[in-house]
């Protein structure tokens, strides 16, 4: 026998109507304790409302679905896979428990292409959008102007237009160049696929800014675009990280640069960190059990996913809030892929020990 909401009703003590606010997204005046104990119940009976029926009931203008979209930028490749796989994850845990279902979005090779699809899907499909990385202008104009429902996430566009939920990338930087800085290194070199995405000139300015804290012109830590492919880590590699003025420190855009980075130069017989310090960002599985493990910024992935579903459904229900800009904290990972440089051990090998407390 299919489980109703009156079980649940009669199994978490309190009336239909409150189980259906919570269930609905719209129990903001019911406490947490209560709303809490009617989302455990929900999911221990194994109770799923009948999206039919609530969408026939809930007509107000456009047909609610209770469907929330996520479209990706780009074709989901190595790059992006592993930290949009963590903020889906967000996405889908908190939607859950609001009877709300995701439709996914991805392998766009052109914009003609992404906005043709957002526009079928938003007047049948889903109620709201959930953006993940940098969007084309033309994109944000549609969503804007239709008034779509609809919540960036992730360290793409910031617009004022829209709700933005992401890291903070600049934060993220200084933590780990400032880490780097306090080693011992000075000379820097940092590597992304693409220098012109949000995300990558967000970093690179809070690189610079922990650059100049210590006084450190920009020379000391060049910036250079090497596409996603590990050919071009490789050209880089040979050409610059080998060359008489190789950095001491590479600090790549994400961590898959990074491991590849790793990888490229214990091929050329360098050992990590005895000849190069490498560090990355966002902390995806394979870091912390690579040889050596890598130094990261831990980013809030799935956070931002639960916050941003939980921004979206306000939106859904109150569309005349204002645009909301929400930076997430960062954290520090220091691991093993990280060292004082070659020439700051030789300086400090008659002094006693340092440990490195970050």
């Amino acid at each position: 026998m299919a489980i109703t909401i009156q079980d649940v009703s009669r199994e978490a003590g309190v009336s239909r109507t409150t189980v259906s606010l919570v269930l609905n997204g719209r129990g903001s005046r019911i406490s947490a304790e209560t709303a809490q104990r009617v989302l455990e119940t929900a999911q221990r009976l194994g109770y799923y409302p009948n999206i039919s029926a609530r969408r026939l009931r809930s007509r107000q203008g456009r047909s609610q679905t209770f469907c929330i979209g996520f479209v990706m930028n780009t074709i989901v490749g190595p790059a992006t896979a592993p930290y949009y796989t963590e903020v889906m994850n967000g996405v889908q845990l908190e939607m859950h428990a609001h009877g709300y279902h995701l439709v996914l979005g991805v392998a766009f090779q052109t914009a003609a292409e992404k906005l043709a699809y957002l526009r079928r899907l938003t007047s049948a499909a889903v109620d709201g959008w959930i953006l993940g990385d940098v969007m084309e202008d033309e994109i944000i104009a549609y969503l804007r102007d239709a008034s779509v429902p609809t919540v960036i996430v992730g360290g793409g566009t910031v617009t004022s237009d829209l709700d933005c939920i992401y890291p903070d990338d600049a934060e993220a930087a200084r933590q780990v160049t400032r880490h780097l800085l306090s080693l011992g290194h000075r000379r820097f070199a940092f590597v992304a696929d693409c220098l012109y995405s949000t995300s990558a000139k967000t970093r690179l300015l809070g690189y610079r800014q922990a650059l100049e804290e210590h006084g450190l012109s920009p020379e000391a830590g060049s910036a250079y675009g090497v596409g996603r492919e590990y050919k071009g880590i490789a050209a880089w590699f040979r050409e610059t990280a080998l060359s008489g003025q190789a950095p001491t420190a590479v600090m790549a855009i994400d961590d898959r640069q990074a491991l590849a980075l790793i990888r490229t130069a214990q091929e050329q017989g360098m050992v990590i960190p005895r000849d190069l310090s490498v560090a990355g960002f966002d902390d995806i599985p394979p870091s912390g059990h690579w040889e050596p493990a890598l130094t990261t910024v831990r980013m809030p992935m799935r956070a931002m996913g639960s916050v941003a579903f939980q921004r979206l459904l306000d939106r859904i229900h109150h569309p005349e809030l204002p645009p909301t800009k929400m930076m997430l904290p960062v954290e520090l990972v220091v691991r093993d892929s990280t060292a004082p440089p070659a020439c700051a051990r030789v300086e400090s090998q008659d002094r006693a020990p340092q440990q490195w407390v970050i």
